[in-house]
């Protein structure tokens, strides 16, 4: 949860009250994808 508050993408009011666990694992995805397009996009010369 708190890789998702501290990426932006939701308050802590907004996953309390907005969205559901589904949700919040679809968030954690949404971080994982960028970061390793970041990643990635770090890496090429």
């Amino acid at each position: 949860m708190s890789v998702v508050l501290s990426s932006g993408l939701a308050s802590l009011k907004d996953l309390k009250t907005v969205y559901d666990s589904e949700d919040l694992y679809t968030l954690l995805e949404v971080v994982s994808v960028t970061n390793w397009n970041t990643a990635q996009a770090r890496s090429v010369p």
